[in-house]
């Protein structure tokens, strides 16, 4: 299967589960809002379908480009009327140097064989002191390491195939803080911010159930400061703001 095929059913209904319309997270609402400011050139390396916060970035009247190999994706993009365009993020992006205020990459690199490549990319279109958005899930998030005792694993891109059928899932690259920023430093960025937020609702199981996960965000609110001061253990995700240094 090719892999914008793959993307094209991921995008669909990827065995019984499709990504879209997912609700923004507290820091990725803080990040969009803090760093997009009207006016300002965004491009977005894995747009999806936009239904994402396509709505939060159409609102802070930015000129945005979305980029993602799926048809499917990018037709909802458009459907939403969001500027999106199919490429594959393996490649070059079709635009020259310093071209982008801003680069968003939320939860893509972990999907890429070649993470470092893309970054690369991301930093060549960016202005100078361009700002790149990025998350990436924390592979050895507290819960992950407590499956990892129990001989399981959890690679974290659907919650149809993470534990019963990891070698399906889409995830296919894994990160921790500080192979996160040896990437980032590798390929040129300074980090400006890094944030992590711990909560229950990531736990095993609990993110399968919709009802459970609502009360468990609720209940997680009183210690989303551990993701904040121990990220390595508690951020179940990492947020980063990184600048282009040269």
């Amino acid at each position: 299967m090719s892999l914008r095929k793959f993307y094209n059913r991921y995008w669909s209904e990827f065995n019984g589960w499709s990504p879209s319309n997912i609700s923004l997270s507290r820091l990725e609402r803080y990040l969009l809002y803090r760093y997009l400011q009207p006016g300002l050139d965004v491009i977005e390396y894995g747009s999806g379908d936009c239904s994402h916060y396509g709505p939060v970035i159409s609102s802070l009247q930015v000129h945005y480009v979305g980029l993602d190999i799926s048809e499917v994706a990018v037709q909802g993009c458009h459907e939403r009327g969001m500027n999106a365009i199919v490429h594959d993020l393996n490649e070059p992006a079709p635009f020259p140097n310093d071209s982008f205020d801003v680069a968003i990459c939320f939860e893509v690199l972990e999907h890429l064989f070649r993470p470092d490549v893309t970054l690369r990319d991301i930093h060549r279109v960016l202005k100078p002191a361009g700002i790149a958005l990025i998350t990436v899930p924390n592979v050895v998030y507290l819960p992950n390491r407590l499956l990892f005792f129990l001989g399981l694993f959890n690679p974290g891109g659907s919650p149809v195939t993470s534990l019963r059928e990891p070698w399906r899932d889409p995830h296919i690259r894994f990160f921790t803080r500080v192979s996160l920023l040896r990437l980032l430093k590798e390929v040129g960025f300074v980090v400006v911010e890094f944030k992590g937020e711990f909560t229950f609702a990531h736990f095993p199981v609990v993110y399968k159930l919709r009802r459970i996960k609502r009360i468990a965000e609720f209940l997680s609110i009183p210690l989303r400061s551990l993701g904040y001061y121990w990220p390595s253990v508690f951020a179940f995700r990492f947020f980063v703001v990184a600048k282009k240094s040269n």
